[in-house]
């Protein structure tokens, strides 16, 4: 008689098939924020967006930001792209979730925060030649863009799996000699069965809708 296979095994294997095939190239599409004020009449040259998240090799909670092929055989290039870790059926970190080459995490986060204050009523620009003397300049910095799995009660074959997201950025605003120093913050949590590029792109459009929602509240 033929052994069955366990189901967490089972499930690990074709989860492992459909996640390897979608582990690069990742497309995330960048929700518009509702306007929260009128035309302000100013314009904001959104000058720099910074890629500072902490990388680490082994690090002691999913939420830290690591690479499979480690630090040291990870070009710069593949570290702009790398956003989430998948796991196998047993919690252990695997392969790394990359974003397509033409949306590193800079041009995810330059557009939705080019958004949030599109939304406040700002003009925004991204070249020094379109800003005028009087224009306000900005520049960002990623701290935290990462997604991981979550998984409560056990294993694959009967736990609850999430995909969860943490995004935090820091906007330095310069007006006109006074400078404003802006933390902002997301999470998202995305139930799912199957792990796939769908529901990595799912979650991640949850985490900027809470990081636009999250701007809209800051004042300046």
């Amino acid at each position: 008689m033929k052994k069955l296979v366990p189901f967490a095994v089972l499930f690990f294997v074709l989860s492992a098939v459909a996640g390897h095939a979608r582990e690069s190239g990742l497309i995330i599409t960048v929700p518009k924020a509702k306007s929260t004020a009128s035309a302000t009449g100013k314009t904001i040259l959104l000058r720099s967006v910074t890629d500072n998240r902490k990388f680490e090799d082994r690090p002691q909670s999913a939420n830290i930001p690591s690479l499979a092929a480690t630090l040291a055989r990870t070009t710069p290039r593949q570290k702009s792209l790398a956003v989430a870790r998948a796991r196998d059926g047993y919690g252990k970190a695997r392969h790394n979730i990359f974003m397509a080459p033409s949306q590193p995490v800079e041009s995810v986060v330059r557009q939705v925060v080019a958004n949030a204050l599109t939304a406040k009523g700002y003009t925004v620009v991204s070249k020094v030649a379109q800003a005028g003397k009087n224009a306000l300049v900005a520049d960002v910095s990623i701290e935290q863009f990462w997604g991981y799995i979550n998984i409560a009660g056990g294993a694959w074959g009967g736990g609850r799996m999430t995909m969860e997201g943490e995004m935090t950025t820091v906007l330095t605003l310069n007006d006109g000699g006074k400078v404003f120093r802006l933390p902002v913050s997301a999470r998202a949590s995305h139930l799912f069965r199957l792990m796939t590029g769908g529901h990595w792109s799912q979650m991640f459009g949850k985490l900027l809708s809470d990081y636009l929602n999250n701007f809209a509240q800051i004042r300046f």
